[in-house]
């Protein structure tokens, strides 16, 4: 039995003892699904679920049955939690009559059946191998020293672009950040797969610094995933993930947008075909003909065409009237509008108060960080001055230049731990100090705002609402104004009398 067979085995046992053999992932209803007021959003109350939003995956929104899920339900694609409300977001073009969120449960066990499929589908892999049986080592690939390396960085190099597990190990300054720089770039060069990981962001950053300037790979060859802590990594979209992921996203949402705005215009077309369709049950043509004629007819529809004048000229004062309505509210809403202002500008400057206390608790932090660090340092000297002391007579005599100058050194150190101690303490002081009168005046100038942060908003959107509902009206007085002058125009006189 092989490794991946003994592996896949153990994984099965452990699958048996946590009683997931056999089952399967069910769908769990999470809650009814209330319509929003904007397209494609539902409202889900979450209180009185067993179901926690970190749990949330798999979901899809369809009927209050749980048949027909994956075949009539439809995926969601965005999730947002206000308290207990959690807002989705489907296709705008969905019609649920009663609609419920469901959530596909996994078994507690299917990572740990993820990971035994996973493994006892492994091919060869000779690394996997070596690693699994404690195997190290390997003949080093035949390579032309690279200009500039030293014998020992060319055999680590060698054995980089080599086969089986090696060890490369020299202390600071040797030159292993080069070799990792030159070896993963010769890597990819022939197209192999490299696998860089260190414990430390930087240290990642520093060995692919180098392959990156190279500009030996195309856009996507490499992948920096994870946080970058340099710049030129961090910002350049042929490398790092974040960037990638962004750019991902941002075409697959507008392909998205402009999918669910062609199927909410087909299924707009459609309805009003099935409208066109249902008009037309009992159509007769020859009479319509007949009606089509009497109407071209001049002089024979005077009567509809003053109704129709009629119509037009009363639809158009209600117009003008709501137009004048519109304007005395619009009137109301710019005096509100110039509350809110003054009232956003003093919320302004209690966040920048805010923001200076955050700066002024930074400061004292560091502060007191920097006490740390050199009551650290002293401690380290302190213990190896310990060491040394406590050495034999002789050995003591041969280290006593180190020694003194290990005094000296403590001694620098025990002041300079001191003052920060004292720094630190004085700093915490002024800064809780600054922060009570900061506050003091937070709480003074709220006080003096009419409006709360809430109430904002709405004002604005009343008004922001208001000025589209008048623009919109304008138009329509206009459109009606064009139908009755077009109305008017094509009335005909009524026939003279005998």
């Amino acid at each position: 039995m092989g490794w991946r067979e003994e592996i896949a085995s153990a994984l099965g046992e452990w699958i048996a003892v946590e009683g997931g053999v056999g089952r399967q992932p069910r769908w769990q209803c999470v809650g009814r699904a209330a319509r929003s007021s904007e397209p494609g959003r539902y409202v889900v109350d979450l209180r009185g679920s067993d179901i926690g939003p970190e749990q949330l995956d798999s979901l899809r929104l369809a009927g209050p049955d749980d048949d027909g899920i994956e075949t009539k339900g439809f995926a969601v694609s965005e999730t947002a939690q206000n308290g207990s409300l959690l807002t989705v977001r489907v296709p705008e073009f969905t019609e649920i009559t009663d609609p419920h969120l469901w959530m596909l449960k996994q078994p507690p066990t299917f990572l740990i059946e993820a990971l035994r499929d996973g493994i006892a589908g492994l091919g060869e892999h000779p690394l996997a191998t070596a690693l699994a049986t404690g195997t190290i080592g390997g003949l080093s690939a035949h390579a032309v020293d690279p200009p500039g390396f030293h014998p020992t960085q060319a055999d680590a190099y060698r054995a980089c672009l080599g086969e089986g597990v090696h060890l490369v190990w020299g202390p600071p300054g040797t030159g292993k950040t080069t070799v990792l720089k030159r070896a993963i770039g010769d890597l990819i060069a022939q197209g192999r797969r490299v696998l860089l990981v260190s414990a430390t962001n930087i240290a990642v950053d520093n060995a692919l610094l180098g392959v990156v300037r190279e500009k030996r790979h195309e856009s996507g060859d490499i992948v920096r995933v994870g946080p970058p802590h340099l710049r030129e990594v961090a910002e350049d979209p042929s490398v790092s993930l974040p960037l990638m992921v962004q750019t991902r996203l941002t075409e697959a949402a507008a392909r998205r947008t402009a999918l669910e705005a062609e199927l909410v215009a087909i299924g707009e077309r459609a309805r009003q075909l099935a409208a066109w369709e249902s008009s037309l049950a009992g159509f007769d043509a020859p009479s319509y003909f007949a009606a089509l004629k009497l109407l071209q007819t001049p002089g024979q529809d005077v009567a509809a065409t003053q109704a129709r004048v009629t119509e037009a000229e009363q639809r158009l004062g209600q117009a003008v009237q709501h137009l004048a309505h519109l304007g005395e509210a619009i009137g109301t809403a710019h005096g509100r509008q110039k509350a809110v202002d003054a009232a956003k500008d003093r919320w302004r400057e209690v966040d920048d108060l805010a923001e200076e206390i955050t700066r002024v608790q930074e400061a004292a932090g560091n502060s007191e960080a920097d006490a740390l660090l050199a009551d650290d340092h002293r401690r380290a000297l302190q213990l190896r001055l310990k060491d040394l002391e406590a050495k034999g007579a002789v050995a003591k005599w041969r280290q006593r230049d180190t020694i003194t100058a290990l005094q000296d050194e403590l001694t620098d150190a025990r002041t300079a731990a001191t003052d920060a101690r004292v720094a630190a303490r004085e700093a915490r002081a002024t800064a809780t100090a600054h922060i009570a009168r900061i506050g003091a005046r937070i709480n003074a100038l709220a006080e003096t705002i009419p409006l709360t942060r809430d109430q904002i908003s709405p004002l604005e959107a009343d008004a922001v609402s208001l000025v589209a509902e008048s623009e919109q009206a304008q138009h329509e007085a206009f459109a009606l104004e064009r139908e009755a002058v077009r109305a008017c125009r094509d009335r005909r006189p009524l026939p003279a009398g005998p």
